[in-house]
Formats: structure tokens, C-alpha cells, sequence
């Protein structure tokens, strides 16, 4: 029955009443997703894109926000994304790893035929057109490279989980 001040109560057609039922009870359900879900776990890697409250349609044009992030070597990494890197190392390979609370950002170098090489990150930051991340090989200089040892540098970094496009630069 619906109240109105004119009339009083008026009671609800048959139909009309379980069409507002149901939708108030999908209404209240749909609020109950994020309790369900497991923390950290692996739901996918997907290749370009990312989950955050932050909206890069409300920055202007120009406007770039460095972000925070958290440089992870092998051992602070999901297990299933050490396999993925471990498989892709020989070639270099750019992607996006996502779990239920994080987005992990790899690039990697490929296999160098020399030793000392590093792969840094030289900036990450958020536009208006998405996530952008500067990445650099750096590596020792002169007669300091070693010619003797084979590398497969990579960089890694972990941040809360967004959903926009990544820009490799």
C-alpha cells in the first residue's frame, strides 16, 4: 500500500508490487558484492587496463598526478605472476597483473647479454587519457660491464587496483 497525503493509503496493483520488491531487494544485494570477495586473490592478468575511486575523466586536460606504488622484487610477488615473468623473461614484454586489492605493472627487457643491468622506473603518473608509466634500462658504463653474465631485468611495481587504460612509454 502506498500512503499519499490527498488520498490516504492506495493499495499497489499485483504486478507493480513485486516489481518494487524485487528491485529493492537487488537494490540492497548489490551493496553486499565487495563482502564476498576474498582479499589478494588472483582473478586475472589482464593485458591493458585496470579499479579505483580516482576518476582520470575529472583531471583537466594537462593536469598529471604522480602516484604512489610499491617496487616489488620476485619475492613479494603473486606466485602465478613470478611464473607468467619466469615464462616471458627471454623476450621483453610489457603487462598488467590485477588481484582482488592490487594492479601489478611488469616491463621487462628481455634477455641482455651482459651483466649490471637494471630496469627503473623514471616516472608513473595519471592523466586524463590513463595510467602512464616511464621505464628505463640503466646499466654500468665502460669498463665496468660485464660481458660474462647473462641478465633478465625486469621492474615491478604494486598499486592499489584501478581501472583505466596503462600507457607504456
Amino acid at each position: 500500500m502506498i500512503r499519499r497525503p490527498d488520498r490516504g493509503w492506495i493499495p499497489i496493483a499485483g504486478k507493480t508490487w513485486i516489481i518494487c520488491y524485487l528491485s529493492m531487494v537487488l537494490y540492497v544485494l548489490s551493496g553486499c558484492q565487495g563482502i564476498l570477495q576474498k582479499s589478494d586473490e588472483v582473478i586475472d592478468a589482464q593485458p591493458d587496463s585496470m579499479d579505483s575511486d580516482m576518476d582520470p575523466n575529472e583531471l583537466a586536460p594537462d593536469e598529471m598526478i604522480d602516484l604512489d606504488y610499491t617496487l616489488c622484487d620476485a619475492g613479494k610477488l603473486p606466485k602465478e605472476l613470478t611464473a607468467i615473468i619466469e615464462n616471458k623473461k627471454d623476450q621483453p614484454f610489457r603487462m598488467c597483473y590485477q588481484t582482488r586489492s592490487y594492479t601489478y605493472l611488469v616491463v621487462g627487457y628481455g634477455i641482455q647479454q651482459r651483466g649490471g643491468c637494471e630496469a627503473v622506473i623514471d616516472r608513473l603518473y595519471l592523466m586524463r587519457d590513463g595510467l602512464h608509466i616511464d621505464t628505463n634500462l640503466v646499466g654500468e658504463r665502460g669498463s665496468q660491464i660485464r660481458l660474462d653474465e647473462v641478465t633478465y631485468p625486469y621492474v615491478a611495481i604494486r598499486l592499489e587496483k584501478m581501472d583505466v587504460p596503462v600507457i607504456y612509454e
